[in-house]
């Protein structure tokens, strides 16, 4: 895919809605638009083409919010952001990504 659409979805249900659309648009998923999804839930099989997601871990993210919010009210300043580990599974939805 050179110069397409690209579109990063928070779920496996709002990448459906997606392909969906793309489908009906006549748009070919992986060719004209590249989908990514946020998640570890996701099931690739789902997907046709298979689908590209984030593979998140839901505990680390709720405990380093947790210890970030408790050391703001402790310190009473904000905490600078934190990224938080994911892995990202290419697949044929985003095959340049």
């Amino acid at each position: 895919m050179k110069k397409g659409i690209s579109i990063i979805t928070p779920n496996g249900r709002t990448a459906r809605g997606v392909y969906r659309a793309a489908n009906e648009a006549g748009l070919k998923i992986g060719k004209d638009v590249a989908v990514f999804a946020l998640g570890r839930s996701l099931s690739r099989g789902e997907f046709t083409p298979s689908l590209s997601y984030a593979a998140q871990d839901y505990g680390v993210l709720g405990r380093t919010a947790v210890d970030l919010l408790l050391e703001e009210i402790d310190n009473g300043r904000q905490m600078e952001p934190v990224l938080v580990q994911s892995d990202v599974i290419v697949a044929e939805s985003s095959p340049e990504f």
